[in-house]
């Protein structure tokens, strides 16, 4: 899972800022709160970059390209890791892979926090090693900690713990990002992104969330061996031979006037057709007329609300479906949506993050979300509450603020005064068009702890 990350010369971000995701391996639930401007969508923009799906937003003010990096900080369990480099591409490296990792973990649970010193222990070093501190006793023997990124350029970087790289000896710093891209699935779904072309089959995020790679089960079927014409061949094969067919065919017809025509392939490239080369025309054929409707209507002609709505509803079908996310199996998606709430009616709200943290605290999923609806503060049981202030310190001091869910209440003298009241005004508001709408939902309004909701909405 992430734990936080580092941020420097993206978006809002003008210099290094360290950004806390989760409090512990336990809270997968992070909800991200703030004013407009203040940088909560820029977090989940630079980890989009970070997992090769987005584009560098540099901010304005950055002057050194040298400096600009995104680094998330991975806490991973041990013992799932190492079950899945068994079974992966990486296996034939999966014992330097493994002494690798351990060296870079003793390094950042252990001694970095020594190194760093005078004019080089700025505020968001103190920050990490805050958080890094009250997580070792738990999880330094059983959790790798990593710290790896990528620069403004794409290329693969472990800043600011430069000297991380000589930890990994013969493992490489690219080797580990596209180990970290494996073991993880990383879906954004941001404010602006059309619910229309996410929810096609055809679409990698949405084979993300369904757990295939339609490109991959195209080609298995095309190399199936089956009985053909009496042989044992696959349908490729079967078509490149009856292809070879038809081409010398027709070269018979037309060296009976001239001998020294002929089709003929170019010297020193492929001869046959492989599945790659029909794939797309089978996507752009086949998929491309299944889409995605609603009431017979097609998702496009929905309101914003609805198209909203069906991508949330899709992605917590397709995730429930696949059930509880096993580390050791590489099944771990991290979904991250900007303001699930836009453009919702505010009878669905409720019900919405009601789902997404389902998919996270049952279903073993990190979820982030960035979102205005304050209303899902109160409800939520276990998870990270970060809130980012606006300040225009340049150190991002007191930009930061960190709370857990479970304590939520207890502590809400020292929130900010924009959510303190607003959370369960918010609520307030949804639930009642909610049970209003949905008259088979009932709720019970009680005084102490915060109730643990049933399937009844209670």
């Amino acid at each position: 899972m992430i734990l936080g990350v580092f941020i420097n010369g993206f978006k809002s971000y003008a210099q290094t800022a360290y950004i806390h995701l989760c409090i512990n391996e336990n809270y997968k639930f992070t909800t991200i709160v703030g004013k407009n401007g203040t940088g909560k969508s820029a977090i989940l923009e630079a980890l989009n970059y970070y997992f090769k799906q987005g584009i560098w937003n540099i901010n304005r003010e950055s002057k050194n390209r040298e400096d600009l990096f995104i680094s998330p900080v991975f806490l991973m369990e041990k013992k799932s890791l190492e079950q899945w480099l068994e079974n992966s591409d990486f296996k034939s490296k999966a014992e330097e892979i493994k002494a690798a990792l351990e060296r870079v973990s003793n390094y950042l649970w252990k001694e970095a926090n020594d190194s760093f010193k005078g004019a080089t222990r700025r505020a968001n070093i103190v920050e990490f090693f805050s958080q890094i501190e009250k997580l070792k006793a738990s999880y330094s023997e059983s959790h790798y900690l990593l710290v790896v990124g990528r620069d403004v350029d794409s290329k693969s970087t472990s800043k600011p713990f430069s000297n991380i790289a000589k930890d990994l000896g013969s493992v490489s710093l690219d080797q580990v990002n596209n180990l970290i891209e494996g073991y993880y699935n990383y879906i954004y779904i941001p404010v602006e992104q059309q619910a229309n072309s996410t929810l096609r089959i055809e679409n990698i995020q949405m084979q993300k969330i369904m757990n295939q790679n339609v490109i991959l089960k195209i080609e298995q079927l095309l190399r199936e061996k089956m009985n053909v014409d009496d042989k044992n061949q696959s349908l490729i094969d079967h078509i490149n031979s009856q292809l070879s067919v038809f081409i010398n065919d027709i070269n018979s017809v037309i060296k009976s006037v001239n001998p020294e025509y002929e089709f003929k392939a170019v010297r020193n490239r492929k001869q046959n057709i492989t599945p790659s080369d029909i794939v797309d025309n089978i996507l752009e054929g086949y998929f491309s007329k299944r889409t995605l409707k609603s009431s017979q209507k097609e998702i496009e002609e929905l309101s914003s609300g609805e198209q909203r709505r069906a991508l949330i509803d899709v992605i917590y079908a397709f995730l429930s479906n696949r059930g509880k996310e096993e580390e050791s199996k590489g099944r771990n998606v991290i979904l991250a949506i900007d303001e699930p709430e836009v453009s919702q009616d505010l009878t669905h709200c409720f019900e919405q993050f009601e789902r997404l943290e389902k998919l996270s605290n049952v279903l073993g999923n990190q979820v982030l979300v960035t979102t205005h609806w304050y209303g899902v503060l109160p409800v939520i049981e276990n998870g990270t509450l970060l809130h980012l202030a606006d300040t225009e310190e340049s150190n991002y001091e007191g930009k930061f603020s960190i709370f857990d869910f479970y304590n939520y209440l207890d502590n809400q003298e020292y929130f900010p005064d924009e959510i303190k009241l607003k959370s369960v005004y918010d609520l307030a508001i949804s639930l009642s068009a909610y049970i209003r709408k949905e008259s088979s939902k009932h709720l019970i309004l009680c005084e102490g702890a915060i109730p643990v909701m049933n399937e009844f909405g209670v």
